[in-house]
């Protein structure tokens, strides 16, 4: 008899934090840690990027996950003809030694900026093929005539750190770095900037190019009507509506873990169903890596009671498989014979990591 599971991606829930010292004397920490050592643990994918490709089964070579195509698909303005690449609005602290990225989510960008920037933006690089599409206001994409021939690293992972590390390589890295450098001197001088630099807001002075690519094939059976069989997905990000559509499976967008088990209850699963319910919950991929960890506690706690423990509930109740993904290396799986392994005791060490055990730089 099969069991009906469903697979949440959570990128960010078991870190890799800046330090962990810190959380040993957190109430909400210490019962998730026991949470977790009651479940059965497995390698798995080190990264979303990883995590994403590897459940659904994409085919995206050497390169990057095409996360620029598979939003221009969400979004109905993807073209085959075209190249894509994200170019996520950011704010880059620079000293000396270092450059640190903050993210569109946490400057607070208006319409108005947004639109500002991005006319200048392909003004000025209208001649050399490149053409900026504003999906929103903290979500911009540039396609080209011309394949882009780089290796980039997420949005997610180069918040909070230091991105001299962390620029494109690949063939036409240094291309790519020039354009970076041209669009910092356009997004510098804009009045935009001034004014928020008059209001004492961070500026927009930079941008974050990542996820290049066209539209991922699919491994295994290989046609989009077996992968349609395999999956219904539940996620706010138009990175996982661009999947469905390339598979061809369901797509919702639940804001609530009564409407994702209202969901479950509607698609009829049963002991015949061999689907993966795949949710993805991104509440802590923007503040993993930030210094200040009572952020991420915060975060951590909203997530635990208003998503994870009730799942965990419904999931006991009904006899479904729950397959945790941390984006960190491991796999939680949980079942409803879990509550029968209240001897083991779990170490913080073991289970939330730091930033120094995990990334280094």
């Amino acid at each position: 008899m099969s069991v009906t599971e469903v697979h949440i991606i959570v990128p960010g829930i078991c870190g890799p934090l800046c330090e962990t010292e810190s959380l040993k004397q957190s109430n909400t920490v210490g019962q998730w840690v026991q949470r977790l050592c009651h479940s059965e643990e497995q390698a798995s994918y080190s990264n979303l990027d990883d995590a994403i490709t590897g459940i659904f089964g994409l085919q995206t070579g050497e390169g990057d996950l095409p996360s620029a195509a598979l939003l221009m698909k969400a979004n109905n303005r993807y073209a085959a003809d075209r190249y894509y690449i994200q170019a996520a609005p950011v704010h880059l602290q620079a000293d000396l030694d270092q450059a640190v990225l903050t993210p569109a989510a946490d400057i607070t960008i208006s319409e108005e900026e947004a639109t500002a920037l991005c006319e200048a933006l392909n003004k000025h690089f209208d001649e050399d093929g490149l053409s900026f599409d504003m999906l929103s206001k903290d979500q911009w994409v540039v396609s080209s005539t011309e394949e882009i021939q780089i290796m980039t690293t997420s949005l997610s992972e180069a918040v909070g750190r230091n991105i001299n590390f962390l620029l494109p390589r690949g063939e036409r890295s240094a291309s790519w770095k020039k354009i970076l450098t041209e669009a910092q001197m356009l997004m510098h001088s804009h009045e935009v900037n001034s004014r928020r630099n008059d209001s004492g807001l961070l500026t927009i002075n930079s941008l974050w190019f990542y996820g290049a690519g066209r539209l991922p094939g699919l491994q295994g059976k290989g046609s989009q009507e077996d992968k349609s069989e395999e999956f219904t997905i539940c996620s706010r990000d138009d990175i996982f509506k661009g999947i469905a559509s390339v598979i061809g499976c369901d797509f919702q967008q639940c804001v609530s873990v009564e409407e994702f088990t209202d969901y479950l209850r509607s698609v009829g699963y049963s002991e015949f169903d061999t689907r993966k319910h795949v949710l993805h919950l991104p509440a802590l991929e923007h503040v993993v890596n930030y210094t200040d960890v009572t952020l991420w506690m915060q975060h951590l706690e909203e997530l635990l009671t208003q998503w994870v423990y009730p799942l965990m509930s419904y999931a006991a109740q009904h006899d479904i498989r729950m397959v945790l993904y941390p984006c960190n290396g491991k796999q939680y799986r949980f079942s409803k014979h879990d509550r029968w392994k209240f001897w083991r005791r779990g170490e913080l060490s073991t289970y939330i990591h730091s930033f120094h055990d995990d990334r280094g730089q």
